[in-house]
């Protein structure tokens, strides 16, 4: 398999996996390293926790359909991939 195709799959697994990291692990105070950091996250506590929160979740919907998307368009393109899936006689 081409190099090129197995790090465009790697991207929506790797998405997915620090999507986790971000629910589960989101940043609790206000800080300039980690989470959603714009201007006006980081004004109060409460836009922060809600930025954060809201950003998590769609980052992980994201991932999920960039997932959908590559297994979509990429198994129809690759008849070598079809065959193990599907044994073509």
């Amino acid at each position: 398999m081409d190099d090129f195709i197995l790090i465009q799959l790697a991207l929506g697994p790797l998405m997915l996996v620090l999507s986790i990291l971000f629910k589960l692990f989101s940043p609790n105070s206000i800080n300039r390293f980690y989470g959603y950091r714009t201007s006006r996250s980081m004004k109060s506590s409460e836009s922060w926790n809600f930025a954060n929160k809201l950003s998590s979740s769609l980052f992980l919907y994201a991932s999920i359909t960039t997932i959908l998307v590559q297994i979509i368009f990429y198994l129809p393109l690759s008849k070598d991939n079809l065959r193990c899936i599907v044994p073509l006689h």
